[in-house]
């Protein structure tokens, strides 16, 4: 299911590993490192967050609304 959703905002998932007990997941590379690396290096106001809220939320909405 994961496979098929595709979004600008989304990286894409390739493919995935089940091995015992252990399940990966495995994205597509981005460059200029991870999203907790910059999530970590800013500092964000009110009007950034709410703005990040919504999108989120639309992020969310977003398979819903594909046929």
């Amino acid at each position: 299911m994961l496979s098929l959703l595709h979004h600008p905002n989304l990286v894409n998932l390739t493919g995935y590993c089940a091995d015992g007990d252990q399940r990966l997941l495995v994205y597509e590379y981005m460059p200029l490192g991870s999203l907790e690396d910059h999530l970590h290096e800013i500092i964000v106001c009110d009007e950034a967050l709410a703005q990040l809220a919504k999108a989120e939320a639309w992020g969310l909405e977003y398979p819903s609304l594909r046929p």
